[in-house]
């Protein structure tokens, strides 16, 4: 059982995240006062620092994407830095690989945190209407192919030959 996004970097978001799933799935929160849980800080991270900078900020940022639907433009209203990725990819898939190709081509760096409890739910129905465009999981990773991967793109139509015919956008 996972009740965390596993696009969440570290930590930083993970309680809006946790607040939009119980509202938007039916569930209710208590304040229980004298709740013994609570998030203790380490000296010392099991892992260096991301070097992404605002790592909160994009957490935050996913967590709008995933759960606020239109709501998300009042967060990109008061932090338009939060939005980086890229616009022409559709509802979700592909997102995952153009920031890994970010980070790695721009220079930053990745970590495996181990001791990590990020998670994600999949749900049983999807909380917006199809938009109508066919294989859109399959156009993001065409555009993402296009983009980042030059010539390494043809790894990805060998695999799938059909993404060849879709428009990337």
């Amino acid at each position: 059982y996972r009740s965390i996004d596993p696009g969440l970097n570290i930590w930083g978001g993970e309680q809006y995240e946790l607040t939009f799933k119980i509202w938007q799935c039916g569930g209710r929160m208590f304040d229980a006062p004298c709740s013994r849980v609570g998030h203790i800080y380490r000296k010392f991270a099991p892992f260096p620092n991301p070097g992404i900078g605002d790592f909160v900020g994009k957490n935050y940022r996913r967590v709008a994407e995933v759960w606020m639907d239109e709501y998300a433009e009042y967060l990109y209203k008061r932090r338009p830095q939060y939005r980086s990725i890229d616009p022409g990819l559709n509802i979700w898939g592909g997102e995952q690989y153009e920031l890994t190709f970010k980070i790695w081509q721009c220079g930053g760096r990745m970590f495996d945190a181990p001791c990590s409890r990020v998670g994600h739910i999949y749900r049983k129905f999807a909380p917006f209407p199809n938009p109508g465009i066919g294989d859109f999981v399959g156009k993001n990773y065409r555009r993402v192919a296009e983009v980042w991967m030059d010539e390494y793109a043809e790894y990805l139509y060998k695999r799938r030959p059909q993404y060849r015919s879709i428009d990337p956008g």
